[in-house]
């Protein structure tokens, strides 16, 4: 079984995004930089990923610039 490798902060991490995800109008959050979505779709998130988050890790930035096009 693969290994999953959490950041030091993950803990942080998540509870900025879960309270980022309760606000009024927000149906999803990031869980690297705590970005709240007002609407949610992969193609959005790979945007986000891709060209906006600034905490995303290298190879999560760089697959999703692929995935892209």
């Amino acid at each position: 079984m693969p290994r999953i490798n959490l950041p030091a902060d993950a803990e942080a991490k998540v509870r900025r995004a879960v309270r980022n995800a309760k606000k009024p109008g927000v149906v999803a959050a990031c869980f690297w930089c705590g970005h709240g979505y007002p609407k949610y779709n992969h193609e959005i998130e790979d945007e986000h990923f891709a060209n906006v988050c600034p905490n995303a890790p290298e190879p999560l930035k760089a697959n999703e610039r692929k995935r892209l096009g």
